[in-house]
C-alpha cells in the first residue's frame, strides 16, 4: 500500500500508474477521483487532499463528494455562511478573511 499511497497524486496517466506498480484497480479509483474509494482502499484523507491540490478539486467539493452530495447541499450543513476556521494558532493574528478591505475610493 506504501507505493500506492505514496504515487497516487502522480499517478494520473497509466504510464506514472504503472511505473508506480500501482494495481488496476488503484489506477482506476485514483482516474474516476472516487474519493470513497480511496480511503475503502487504503489511501489515508491527507493524500487525498494532496491529489485534490494537484487536481484542481477543493477540500470541501472532497467533502461533499465523500457523502453522496453536491457541493451546495454539504455547505447547508455546515456552520453558518461566513464561519470560516483555519488551522493557524490564535497568535497569528487575524486571517485574511476577517480583515476590512482597503477602500477603492
Amino acid at each position: 500500500m506504501a507505493h500506492f499511497i505514496g504515487g497516487i497524486a502522480a499517478s494520473n496517466t497509466p504510464t506514472i500508474g504503472v511505473a508506480l506498480r500501482l494495481s488496476t484497480v488503484e489506477r482506476d479509483l485514483v482516474a474516476r477521483r472516487d474519493w470513497r474509494g480511496l480511503i475503502h482502499h487504503g489511501a489515508i484523507f491527507f493524500v487525498l487532499e494532496r491529489l485534490g491540490a494537484v487536481v484542481g478539486v477543493s477540500k470541501l467539493h472532497i467533502y461533499a463528494a465523500m457523502r453522496g452530495q453536491s457541493l451546495e447541499e454539504f455547505q447547508r450543513t455546515r456552520n453558518p455562511p461566513g464561519a470560516l476556521c483555519s488551522v493557524a494558532g490564535k497568535d497569528a493574528g487575524a486571517m485574511a478573511w476577517e480583515r476590512t478591505p482597503p477602500s477603492t475610493s
